[in-house]
């Protein structure tokens, strides 16, 4: 069934369980109530064209409705990480330093010292192409931090550089109601000042990242990235 049929289930069972609760011992209002009920079957028939549908919803088990709770909490869980991603490479890009350091927990770990180093995922070799050597300039060592103080010391190594993130294709795993983990494909172009040695990078990959929940939101517990091909200019 689609999920627009699992709402108006929902909202009928809500309808229903309210009223037994509410109206027990009290004839005129139990009338009332059915009649109600009446009502919304019929419009449900209507929205769904079809009577079998309808008898369908009546045939749900209270173990496939847990099912289906799980299943749109897991949804909905799943939405939240991909907005929390959205505002990360908006903050990055953006230079919003503070907005970038609160989609991360407050013990988070952040490792990025392969950010220019790409595998081929297939032979192992080095997929580093235009001018190679140009990536020297950039220390990287440093690039695995904890904690959201220490990524904010970190936002200097990038103020100066005018960068384009974008992350699409997430594939994001509920393990419990507060955790949870995802790799996202990535692409990135990193264009430098005009009196650096590199004029502009081009970087594809994924980002492996874990998630949890903080005060009630989601927010990134791990971030790794790891580079398939950089393209260097």
């Amino acid at each position: 069934m689609s999920a627009a049929t699992f709402s108006h289930f929902f909202r009928w069972n809500a309808l229903r369980m309210s009223g037994h609760k509410k109206r027990r011992g009290r004839p005129e209002m139990e009338l009332r109530r059915r009649d109600m009920e009446e009502l919304e079957i019929d419009r449900l028939q209507g929205e769904f064209q079809s009577i079998r549908q309808v008898q369908e919803l009546h045939g749900v088990t209270w173990r496939q409705r847990k099912l289906i709770m799980l299943d749109i909490m897991a949804l909905n869980a799943i939405e939240e990480i991909k907005q929390l991603k959205a505002r990360y490479f908006q903050c990055v890009d953006t230079k919003d330093w503070e907005g970038f350091i609160s989609v991360f927990a407050p013990d988070a770990e952040f490792d990025h010292r392969r950010a220019f180093e790409a595998v081929d995922p297939v032979t192992g070799e080095t997929r580093v192409y235009g001018r190679p050597e140009l990536l020297q300039h950039i220390d990287t060592s440093k690039w695995k931090v904890k904690g959201r103080n220490a990524l904010s010391s970190m936002s200097g190594d990038f103020s100066a550089v005018s960068t384009v993130h974008h992350g699409f294709n997430p594939q994001i795993t509920i393990h419990t109601p507060t955790s949870a983990s995802g790799t996202w494909a990535m692409t990135d172009i990193l264009r430098f000042k005009d009196d650096s040695p590199i004029r502009e990078i081009r970087g594809y990959g994924f980002y492996d990242e874990t998630y949890r929940v903080v005060d009630g939101g989601w927010v990134i517990q791990s971030n790794t990235l790891r580079r398939i091909r950089i393209d260097v200019s």
